[in-house]
């Protein structure tokens, strides 16, 4: 499954260029990298904050969040373990809204129980 696919359907083999094309004029470059050939992210398009595998861990986090078995998007992602699949989770869970409301259910249980 290509998420983002070039005009042909195949991959888009330029899209990190494109990306950190983007980014430099939005003006989002940190302005401190230097890459292998000299180039200053302050100049072009070549910030080192800039990659795609961002998206991948957007992806995995969105779908995680709506409920896909994670199993799934595990193969949706290529990983062949499950480990690599949960290291993209890691931090996202700790911060969603759905963690968030599995804990206060657990206080509203320990809290319920300590009325009585």
């Amino acid at each position: 499954m290509l998420v983002f696919p070039g005009p042909t359907g195949k991959p888009n083999g330029h899209f990190l260029r494109s990306l950190k094309t983007l980014a430099f004029r939005a003006g989002l470059n940190c302005g401190e990298c230097v890459n292998k050939t000299g180039h200053s992210c302050a100049t072009k398009a070549v910030c080192g904050e800039w990659g795609l595998h961002k998206f991948r861990k957007t992806f995995a986090t969105l779908h995680n969040e709506a409920g896909v078995p994670t199993s799934t998007f595990r193969l949706w992602l290529g990983h062949s373990d499950l480990a690599t699949t949960m290291q993209y989770l890691a931090a996202a869970n700790l911060r969603s809204e759905r963690t968030r409301s599995h804990v206060n259910s657990s206080f509203a249980l320990f809290s319920a129980c300590g009325a009585r």
